[in-house]
């Protein structure tokens, strides 16, 4: 699966993905593994379903 995403969210997805390892002390985050984590729990959490259903109905999630 290939996702685009602009590069400023990009950018700020990988310092999000660098900080996070610093926090958690692993060598690194991949993108990939936060988006599994995130379908995830879109899958599992009705609310957030609802919120990101929300923003898709608005248009939000197009590059």
């Amino acid at each position: 699966m290939t996702v685009d995403v602009r590069p400023t969210m990009h950018r700020r997805l990988k310092r999000w993905c660098n900080g996070t390892a610093a926090e958690l002390d692993l060598s690194s985050v991949d993108l990939s593994a936060l988006f599994r984590v995130l379908a995830n729990e879109v899958l599992e959490d009705e609310r957030l379903a609802d919120r990101v259903a929300a923003k898709l109905k608005a248009g939000e999630g197009k590059l």
